[in-house]
């Protein structure tokens, strides 16, 4: 056994060690612990990413799961000083759309607990950036997912701004998650954007005061229904 395939052994188990934490909720030591994966030394560049995007993801579920800025903004300061050092958009693309997605994600999630429009705006640029080299055909759940969050992202600034050709950029961006998340293969996702869909038909419509668009809304509600059944799903 080579010396450096030792080390690569070990930064897998410090991996798995990483993967446990997180499975109990410990994010931090997660994010720890991928960080001592990450620091092996003679790893590659795409295996440092990985460990490096592991760990962001980390500081990223902490920050989402117990409303913690701090992890928030440890992960947005990762993903764009660290792991997109990582990769490249030229030569490995699906690596690079992930980081931008999630980097888009964790800034969205920032940019809704403060004040302003920046960390928003911020976010919209990371996800069209994912975008630009997505596709519906080779990453189907990526691109719906990133579509999702672009759609949720410009419905929260467009209240902000109260901006109205935003608030059906919104509406679009939902129907294009909506042409890959079906309710055959992602019924709980589908839903998930088809709740996100109706609520931006909505306000859309009240907004406009628009009687049609008020009647998508409700019948987007309706299908989302017949996922989210009072057995199946009470609360939703």
């Amino acid at each position: 056994c080579k010396l450096s395939d030792t080390h690569e052994l070990a930064a897998w188990v410090r991996s798995l060690q990483a993967g446990t934490a997180a499975i109990r909720l410990d994010y931090r030591r997660a994010a720890e612990l991928y960080l001592q994966s990450a620091l092996t030394p003679g790893l590659d560049a795409p295996v440092q990413w990985r460990y490096q995007f592991q760990r962001a993801l980390a500081l990223e579920e902490q920050g989402l799961g117990f409303m913690d800025e701090a992890a928030l903004e440890e992960a947005v300061e990762l993903y764009e000083t660290r792991v997109l050092a990582l990769t490249s958009r030229e030569q490995r693309p699906g690596e690079w759309a992930a980081t931008q997605h999630h980097l888009g994600d964790a800034l969205g999630a920032l940019g809704q607990r403060q004040r302003g429009t920046r960390l928003l705006e911020r976010a919209i640029e990371a996800f069209e950036n994912a975008l630009s080299v997505g596709s519906g055909e080779r990453d189907p759940a990526g691109w719906a997912a990133t579509y999702n969050s672009l759609g949720n992202t410009l419905g929260i600034l467009a209240q902000r701004h109260a901006d109205t050709e935003m608030l059906e950029r919104s509406v679009s961006a939902f129907e294009s998650a909506l042409e890959v998340r079906t309710r055959e293969r992602e019924p709980q996702d589908w839903a998930v954007t088809q709740n996100n869909y109706a609520a931006a038909l909505l306000t859309l419509g009240q907004r406009k005061q628009d009687k049609t668009i008020l009647k998508r809304a409700s019948d987007a509600y309706k299908k989302v229904l017949q996922v989210w059944t009072r057995e199946r799903g009470p609360l939703d």
